[in-house]
């Protein structure tokens, strides 16, 4: 475990951390529950998830996060967009159907450079285990082979794409 990870069991730091979950600056003798650029709590917990990787949930795991998380779920809609991206990935840990839905509230270009909503996609997308599948396709898009004119020509009926089964037939645009 990081040093910076405390919660309420953390024997290491004074209780303004352990209530926090989270170390903000740590160096030589001093230890800080906020950032050098801000005091918010969400700052110091999204900072020490930089970057988002596919070691971020080994480091940061779910029983740490579910705890971690209620301390500051509550400041989702202060947060700035540019953290948000990040915000939704650390949800993505605890409850990736919720994230996901989150991510689509995104607005891609005024996330942090260090992030993108493809990558938060992505990192909701590959969470582990048996996650729900989630259909990515336009939620106003006709998925009738007579829509799709490749698949008409074909004189195939019904759906195409996707098919019944979530596939999407070769002949989809």
């Amino acid at each position: 475990m990081i040093l910076r990870h405390t919660g309420p069991k953390s024997e290491i730091f004074d209780p303004i951390f352990t209530e926090s979950f989270m170390v903000g600056n740590l160096g030589g003798l001093d230890a800080t529950a906020t950032t050098w650029f801000g005091d918010k709590q969400v700052y110091v917990h999204l900072i020490n998830l930089l970057p988002i990787t596919s070691i971020t949930e080994t480091l940061f795991d779910q029983q740490f996060v579910a705890g971690q998380y209620k301390s500051i779920m509550d400041s989702y809609w202060e947060t700035e967009m540019a953290w948000r991206g990040y915000l939704v990935c650390n949800h993505a840990i605890i409850d990736p159907a919720a994230a996901w839905m989150e991510a689509k509230k995104l607005v891609s270009y005024q996330l942090d450079s260090g992030i993108s909503l493809s990558q938060v996609l992505y990192f909701i997308g590959t969470r582990p285990p048996n996650l729900p599948q989630y259909n990515v396709t336009a939620e106003d898009s006709d998925s009738s082979c007579s829509a799709n004119p490749q698949c008409a020509a074909l004189n195939l009926v019904g759906d195409c794409c996707p098919a019944n089964s979530g596939v999407f037939l070769g002949c989809c645009r």
